[in-house]
């Protein structure tokens, strides 16, 4: 299964909804959360893809998930935390 199908997978909306319920759904980069702040699960990195630990993807907010997205591809490392 490549990325893109694995990412519409029900086994991995139910792991990423796992994973932002552990972040207290707050996003851990600017501490958004509450009503309207939708969160996301972005990947630190894809070597486990598919059997992610919570150590493997940060909760971002979209904003800060599209700051990490653009760290990711200028080659810069991460700010995150990742969901310890």
């Amino acid at each position: 299964m490549n990325y893109r199908e694995y990412i519409k997978s029900p086994e991995w909306k139910e792991r990423s909804r796992r994973f932002i319920d552990k972040a207290g759904h707050r996003c851990h980069r600017c501490g958004a959360s509450g009503r309207g702040i939708i969160l996301q699960s972005h990947h630190r990195h894809y070597g486990t893809l598919g059997c992610e630990m919570p150590s493997d993807v940060e909760i971002l907010c979209i904003g800060c998930h599209r700051k990490a997205d653009a760290e990711r591809r200028s080659g810069r490392p991460s700010m995150g935390t990742g969901v310890e």
